[in-house]
């Protein structure tokens, strides 16, 4: 959860890190713990927080619940690796680098410094 210390931006990194390692290991489904966060989060129990999407807090009965940066996080993820298959683990001291491709050549590459809270980055 984005909660006591982590961010919304971490809570993002650590959805496409984790969801691009759970592939790489032969994971062919996941599921996210919870949509949306409960209202008012900074009035909630951190299980609230999970969320891939915030109320409003002005007035969560009226506004709909608004993305968060993992739920961003997560369509770029989907958008770069797609349905292509885990191909290689080019890792190296510091960085990890994750490889994902087709039977029609097409390779998109995911990496990221090794423990840290950044977002991957496809190419």
């Amino acid at each position: 959860p984005d909660f006591s210390g982590v961010s919304e931006a971490a809570q993002a990194a650590y959805l496409a890190q984790a969801t691009l390692l759970m592939a790489a290991q032969g994971v062919r489904a996941a599921c996210w713990y919870t949509l949306g966060d409960g209202p008012k989060p900074s009035n909630v129990i951190p299980e609230a927080q999970f969320g891939l999407f915030r109320w409003q807090e002005d007035s969560p009965a009226q506004s709909p619940p608004v993305a968060k940066p993992a739920y961003e996080a997560l369509v770029e993820l989907s958008q770069a690796v797609g349905d292509l298959s885990f191909v290689e683990d080019r890792s190296e001291p510091g960085r990890r680098v994750l490889v994902f491709g087709d039977a029609a050549g097409r390779r998109v590459q995911a990496s990221w410094p090794s423990g840290s809270g950044d977002l991957p980055i496809y190419d």
